[in-house]
């Protein structure tokens, strides 16, 4: 079965201002890895704040302009 969806040390933090001329982040998801195959059914789930959301958003290119991304999203290859 090949894969859809291909997630590789997911990182998101946001900008939330400076201190001390000191850029302030909050790391809101940390090295998150994960292969979702075709013709799946797969739910992301943990507590609240976990970074479900976040990652979501990150794989659909919805982050607002403070976050920082980095890691590797591939969708059909």
């Amino acid at each position: 079965m090949s894969t859809l969806l291909s997630i590789k040390d997911l990182r998101v933090a946001f900008r939330t201002g400076k201190l001390h001329g000191v850029v302030q982040r909050f790391e809101a998801v940390k090295g998150v890895s994960f292969e979702v195959p075709e013709n799946t059914t797969v739910a992301l789930v943990g507590e609240s704040g976990s970074g479900k959301s976040v990652t979501a958003m990150s794989i659909l290119n919805l982050l607002p302009d403070n976050a920082e991304r980095s890691g590797a999203i591939s969708f059909q290859g």
